[in-house]
């Protein structure tokens, strides 16, 4: 009589190894290809450009006197 509900919550051990490993390879191939697009900073050498601000938030211009440029830390 309740055959149908123990074939429904049964647990399929090959099904869900399937499904972890498809997961896996999925997660695997998104990782490396955000590698790719987006090097590391350490790997790369160089940071990325933070905007420099004043003790209130503001952005500080550029000083064009100078070789340096000011705005970017």
């Amino acid at each position: 009589m309740f055959n149908w509900l123990s074939k429904l919550f049964r647990s399929k051990k090959v099904e869900d190894d399937s499904f972890v490993a498809a997961n896996e390879a999925r997660e695997r191939f998104l990782a490396k290809a955000v590698a790719q697009a987006h090097p590391l900073v350490e790997e790369s050498g160089a940071g990325p450009k933070v905007r420099a601000r004043d003790s209130k938030g503001r952005w500080l211009p550029d000083n064009p006197d100078t070789e340096t440029n000011e705005a970017y830390k």
